[in-house]
Formats: structure tokens, C-alpha cells, sequence
């Protein structure tokens, strides 16, 4: 024996209830579409969120870093300055703000200046002199302390 399909077609499958029907389904479609780019969405917000929080961590590191970094440098100008350490604080104050040039840096170079056996009048003009000479040339401000200072001795 043969098999028969029999098809019947009704007016549900063409009129107004095929086309809600349809209407449905592509409303399905839409709503899984959404959801899978909700998950999409939400992995990167994540992944970004991650990054920002790396980024935040570094910049701590960074900034204790650079705090460590200036508290030892201000305690060996005090090592080296004694009495006179607020003194040339004020003066590397003064000449960040008139020279642009990291106060840290200043204080590095006074420190090496006091400690190479320069007269504390003396180091002033030798710090600004420095940072000329570096900035002319392009060499590190510490760097050229140390040449100087070495070349001096």
C-alpha cells in the first residue's frame, strides 16, 4: 500500500490568524536575539569593569611608589641639610613652581650638592645651573648632577 499526505489549507494559515501566528514567531526571534545580546553586553561590562579596576590597582601602586620615593628623599636632604632641610624645602618649592621641574628632583639635586661638600649659598645657583645644563642637553637632571659634581672633586 501507498502512503498519502493529504494537505488542507485554511484560512488560519492565510488570514488574520496566519499573520499573527508569524507575527509570534518573529517576535521570538526578537526576544532571543535580545537575550543572547544582553549576555554579550554584560561580558563586556565585565571585562571592561576588570580593566578599570587593573588600572585603578596600578595607579595606586604608582602613587604609594612616588610617595615612598619622595619621603626618602626628603629624609636624606634632612640628612645632609640638618638644620637648614626646611630651608631648602622652601627653595625647591620655589623653584618647581618657577622652573617646572619636579620638586622631588630638586631635593635630589640639592641633597647630592650638600653632600659633595657644596656651601648651602652655593647650592641655589648650582641646582638651577644644573637643571639648565639638563634641560640644554637632554640629559637626566640627576644624571648631570653626578657628572658635574664628580668632574668638580
Amino acid at each position: 500500500m501507498a502512503d498519502v499526505t493529504l494537505r488542507v489549507k485554511s484560512e488560519a494559515d492565510t488570514g488574520p490568524l496566519g499573520e499573527v501566528s508569524g507575527a509570534t514567531e518573529h517576535l521570538g526571534e526578537v526576544v532571543h536575539n535580545t537575550s543572547t545580546s544582553m549576555h554579550v553586553f554584560k561580558e563586556i561590562v565585565a571585562e571592561l569593569a576588570k580593566e578599570g579596576l587593573r588600572e585603578l590597582v596600578n595607579v595606586a601602586k604608582e602613587s604609594v611608589a612616588a610617595f615612598v620615593e619622595s619621603d626618602r628623599q626628603q629624609r636624606q636632604l634632612r640628612a645632609v641639610a640638618g638644620d637648614l632641610t626646611d630651608a631648602f624645602r622652601e627653595q625647591a618649592e620655589v623653584l618647581k613652581n618657577k622652573l617646572a621641574v619636579d620638586d622631588d628632583v630638586i631635593m635630589q639635586i640639592q641633597t647630592m650638592a650638600l653632600a659633595y661638600g657644596a656651601a648651602p649659598s652655593q647650592v641655589e645657583a648650582l641646582t638651577v645651573a644644573v637643571l639648565d645644563y639638563s634641560a640644554r642637553t637632554g640629559n637626566d637632571a640627576v644624571d648631570a648632577t653626578r657628572k658635574l659634581l664628580i668632574g668638580v672633586e
